[in-house]
This record gives structure tokens, C-alpha cells and sequence, in this order.
């Protein structure tokens, strides 16, 4: 995109040595299970904004008031207004079940929704509905409110929800029988990846003080409801002032954690000042020996590899030529899920994102689920007084969503909003 932040690149790490001639505490391998984890049958993509689950799709209906009126670089916020909790079944049928207020992702257990919201100061709240229609005034079936927080995980093996609630007590488990929560603590940490299989979740701090120091720890908490439940441990840390481009990073972001053997891999990214200016990437490698040096090549530009949701995002770029979008296997090549060609279908000839002093478009909320590709596609006009600086913004205009059967290569439009008509 081409306001979006710089390619990241990558750059060598090595394990931090002991300073001011202190002895570095012994790094703690992560901990790994080859045991099966039990999948709930028929469910694909939960946590997604699309999930699949016993035959049909389940997503937010996006409705004209829920999208922001004004996004920079045509970046629409969500609003936490009312819409419609929708199923699309197999013969392309969609059906409403009910309205509430509702952003984010939709994670399903046990035959229940569990679903994010935002208060009337924005912060994000979790609740619960029964799976199916409403009553007679659209409202949704069985509600129940579960607390302050945005979901992180949900494990299926065990009925917990992983809670982030930075604005709140930190990070806590939501025990869906019993229905109570249990504080983790961890404060402000930044949550990298949970494995259901070891109950561990990993999570990481960029500490920064007075002298200088610009450290970056990873830990792991076990979450399990019993005597080893809230034991948390160091895995390692590493010293960011070692590293070329990373030296006065102000702000870390952490992305892509994944376990591989007994080894935790995470991107960072580094950022600072006033614009929030990328300053450079970094792959980490935590295992038996800490964070160790290695070569990561280019840090993956887009991907979104996260927990619960086995889609590789990537934008394919050579001589600056958009090639698609892809999915990654198992085994075997990345398999194209989204071409230039069906891009062009859908209002964008010249690649996935289009900016000008008149219009924007582009592609958001792409999402691969069981056989078949969501995304949409949004709009608008340039409006020069909400710009923030070098920021340009657009006021919202259109959104388009469609649904892509890899099977066939039949792309169908879904639904469409456009301001211009409302």
C-alpha cells in the first residue's frame, strides 16, 4: 500500500551477553507437546471475522453506520453499532439471526458465540449469545456479558478464553461452564501466541529505562486451573541497542509467533517519534539457548499468521508488481487464492490499494475459510481537512463484500453499501 509502513527487513540477532558484569540468568527451553489437541468437528477459522461452523458461515453483516465516516489513507475504523449476526449456507443463502452491537472477530464453542463490543468510551467488552435466531425483536438469543477485554485465544481442549484487558486487571481466563474469570496479572504485556496443547502462553515485554536500556523479554505463563496454573517463566531476553536499526526504538510490535520444535520464533518491529516512523525488523529465536542469532531474510510484509487462523496473507511483490494474494500448506508451494485478475474484477485494475486527490479504494477483511476466500472492498473521497499532517485522509463511501469459491474460481458479491444511495 502506499501510505502503508515501510517493508520490513531483517537483521541479524544474537543471544545478549551479561553487562555491567552481571551473569544473564539460564534461558528456560519452551515448553512442547507432540499430544493431538482435539478440534471442534466442522469448525474452521474460529476467531475469524468469517468462521465456519456445522455446515454454515457465520459473520458480521457490515451495516452503512458501522464503518467510520473518515479513515486515513482510507483506513475506515469500526464503530461498535448495531448489525446483523449472519449464516450463509451451503446454497448461498443468507440468513439474519440477530442484531447487537459487535466488532472484531467471532470465536465459537460449544455451540455458543463469544463476541467483542465497545463501551460508550470505546473500550472493548466481551459477551456471549446461544448460536441461532433471535426473539421477535431481532435481540439475541441467551446474552450474557463476560467482562472488559478483547479475546486473545479461545481453548477448545480446556472451554477457556485467553483475555487481554490492558485498561483492566491485565490478562485473565474465562472458564465458559462455570462462567468465571481468573486473573493471570502480566500487566502490560504484549501477548505473542497461546498453545493449547502445553497450556502455555507466551507473551513479551520492550522495557526501556532512564540509562538507556531498550531490552526485549519473552516469557511464557501456564494457564491451567491448577497447582502449576500462573507460573510464569523467562524464556530470554536480548539487548535491542546491540542491533543495527533498532538501537532507539521508542515502540516494539510484535507479530507471526509461532513454536517450532522447542523453539519460539517472533517478528518485532521497531518504530519512534512523533509519526510513529518504522526504524527496522527483527526475527527472534527463543530455545534452549535464548534468543540466538538468526538470519531471517526479509520479515514477511502483510502476513497475518496467527493462532486459529491458518491463512498466510502475502503480498507477493517483485519489480513492484502485485502478484496475489497466497495461502500456505502444510506441505508443498503456496497456493494463489487471490489474483490481479479477480482484483481487477472488483474495481481495483491497478493492484489491491488505489489513492488519488479524488477517490481511494482497496481490499480489506480477506480471510481463507475452508474452500473459499471473503474480503472486501471499500471507498471514498479525498477530504483535505481531516488530514493529520503528511496523513492523508478520505471520507468513507462504499463497501462491497464478496465471496470467492477457490474450487470453481466464482467470485460473488454478497452485499453493498454505498453512501451515495442510503
Amino acid at each position: 500500500m502506499k501510505r502503508f509502513l515501510a517493508l520490513l527487513c531483517a537483521v541479524l540477532l544474537a543471544f545478549a551477553a551479561a553487562s555491567c558484569g552481571e551473569k544473564e540468568p539460564d534461558p528456560i527451553e519452551p515448553a512442547t507437546t507432540n499430544a493431538p489437541v482435539p478440534q471442534t468437528a466442522g469448525l474452521f477459522n474460529n476467531g475469524g471475522r468469517y468462521v465456519r461452523y456445522k455446515g454454515g458461515t457465520y459473520y458480521w453483516n457490515y451495516w452503512p453506520e458501522f464503518i467510520g465516516t473518515t479513515g486515513l489513507w482510507g483506513n475506515f475504523s469500526e464503530e461498535a453499532l448495531r448489525r446483523s449476526m449472519t449464516r450463509l449456507d451451503a446454497q448461498g443463502n443468507q440468513e439474519s439471526l440477530f442484531t447487537e452491537n459487535g466488532c472484531g472477530g467471532i470465536w465459537i464453542y460449544n455451540d455458543r458465540f463469544y463476541l467483542e463490543s465497545r463501551d460508550e468510551y470505546q473500550h472493548p467488552v466481551i459477551y456471549s449469545t446461544a448460536i441461532g435466531p433471535g426473539g421477535s425483536a431481532g435481540e439475541a438469543p441467551d446474552r450474557r456479558d463476560i467482562g472488559t477485554g478483547e479475546i486473545f485465544a479461545l481453548d477448545e481442549q480446556r472451554g477457556l478464553l485467553i483475555v487481554s484487558d490492558p485498561l483492566g486487571d491485565g490478562t485473565y481466563t474465562y472458564d465458559t461452564a462455570t462462567q468465571k474469570q481468573r486473573k493471570l496479572g502480566l500487566g502490560e504485556a504484549q501477548l505473542l501466541l497461546y498453545d493449547q496443547a502445553s497450556a502455555a502462553l507466551y507473551y513479551a515485554f520492550h522495557e526501556s529505562g532512564d540509562e538507556g536500556s531498550n531490552t526485549v523479554v519473552l516469557y511464557r505463563a501456564d494457564v491451567r486451573a491448577d497447582g502449576a496454573a500462573g507460573k510464569t517463566q523467562e524464556i530470554a531476553r536480548t539487548d535491542l541497542r546491540r542491533y543495527e536499526g533498532l538501537e532507539e526504538a521508542q515502540f516494539i510490535e510484535f507479530d507471526n509467533a509461532w513454536l517450532e520444535g522447542s523453539s519460539l520464533h517472533v517478528y518485532i518491529s521497531s518504530y519512534g517519534g512523533t509519526a510513529y516512523m518504522y526504524y527496522g525488523s527483527a526475527h527472534l529465536v527463543a530455545g534452549k539457548k535464548g534468543v540466538m542469532e538468526y538470519d531471517a531474510g526479509d520479515a514477511p510484509d502483510y502476513s497475518r499468521y496467527r493462532v486459529n487462523v491458518p491463512f498466510d496473507m502475502r503480498d507477493i511483490q517483485g519489480d513492484d508488481a502485485f502478484y496475489g494474494y497466497y495461502i500456505r500448506p502444510e506441505e508443498g508451494e503456496p497456493r494463489q487464492v487471490l489474483s490481479m485478475e479477480d482484483i481487477a474484477r472488483c474495481g481495483l485494475p491497478g493492484g489491491p490499494y488505489y489513492y488519488s486527490e479524488g477517490p481511494c479504494a482497496g481490499l480489506r477483511d480477506i480471510e481463507y475459510v475452508d474452500g473459499a476466500l471473503f474480503f472486501a472492498v471499500t471507498g471514498g473521497q479525498r477530504n483535505e481537512a481531516e488530514d493529520i499532517g503528511w496523513r492523508e485522509a478520505y471520507d468513507f463511501g462504499f463497501i462491497t463484500v464478496y465471496r470467492k469459491d477457490l474450487a470453481s474460481g466464482v467470485i460473488a458479491e454478497l452485499y453493498t453499501y454505498d453512501n451515495d444511495n442510503l
